[in-house]
């Protein structure tokens, strides 16, 4: 205890590592994800090492500043802010050190919007006839229904009802823990369903892991020399939809509450409503 290995050791004695342990308990108690989980620990554990593992204590705001720091993008210095401070700042609700770690700021590094890009319809055509037919039927969920790509593995077919035109995404399926209710489906897509449901790769649904599918895809994409965009199945939906089945449906669909980022991405990207006619054709051969 007195080394600070023991989780019961007196908060100035415990070291960063072992209250990195009872952090990651307490987010195991309180039903985080797995990947919630693995993120956070992964982060968490270059912080211990670079901070060569000190009492916690001892670690003040400006050593995590100087460790946000060393990441050289400002997407990176984000995400390092909230899942390092979102463990430092447990640490102090829960009384194991004194000092706070909120809205910890540096000085950001002027950088250029980038452009919301998405695949246009012959591109998307080529991509899912490319894909394994045990993929096809998650990849077309993700382009014609903007299902978010790790919401694709946790989609069980028991919630898959082509004659009600319904597919039920579970609280605990959905990144946002709300179940999300999808009507009004693109006849399209159902039918990539009916065609590709027997050949998928799920046990009980879809698929099985994200990590494959995105495997697959890159594959697919390199043989047909399509860069694909970031996010790119979904930034099309979003794009596309728009002048498909309105904003509301399209809003509806992908699970976004927020209209003003829904506008900023999806709208005045000089697609129209014959792109969209076409997309929403892309079936299978």
């Amino acid at each position: 205890m007195l080394e600070g290995t023991d989780e019961k050791a007196h908060p100035s004695d415990m070291l960063l590592s072992t209250a990195l342990i009872k952090h990651i308990k307490n987010l195991k108690n309180r039903g985080a994800r797995e990947e919630t989980i693995t993120s956070r620990q992964t982060k968490c554990v270059h912080f211990v090492r670079h901070m060569n593992d000190p009492r916690l204590s001892k670690v003040t705001r400006q050593n995590f500043k100087e460790y946000i720091l060393t990441k050289q993008k400002e997407t990176t210095r984000k995400t390092t802010r909230s899942e390092v401070g979102g463990f430092l700042n447990w640490c102090h609700e829960n009384d194991l050190t004194p000092t706070h770690f909120y809205k910890v700021k540096w000085e950001y590094n002027l950088e250029d919007e980038k452009l919301v890009e998405c695949l246009d319809p012959n591109e998307t055509e080529q991509l899912i006839n490319e894909m394994p037919d045990g993929y096809k039927v998650a990849m077309a969920m993700c382009f014609f229904a903007g299902i978010r790509p790790y919401e694709v593995p946790r989609i069980k077919w028991d919630y898959v009802y082509p004659e009600k035109g319904l597919i039920i995404i579970e609280g605990k399926s959905a990144k946002t823990r709300k179940v999300r209710k999808l009507t009004d489906i693109p006849d399209n897509l159902w039918a990539w369903i009916k065609k590709y449901k027997k050949h998928s790769m799920g046990d009980i649904g879809p698929i099985n892991r994200y990590r494959m599918l995105a495997k697959h895809r890159a594959k697919a994409c390199m043989r047909l020399g399509i860069i694909y965009p970031h996010d790119g199945a979904r930034h099309s939906f979003g794009s596309y939809g728009y002048w498909f089945g309105g904003k509301s449906w399209t809003m509806r669909l992908m699970g976004h509450d927020n209209e003003k980022v829904f506008n900023k991405h999806y709208l005045d990207t000089g697609i129209g409503k014959k792109d969209a006619e076409r997309y929403f054709k892309v079936s299978p051969p």
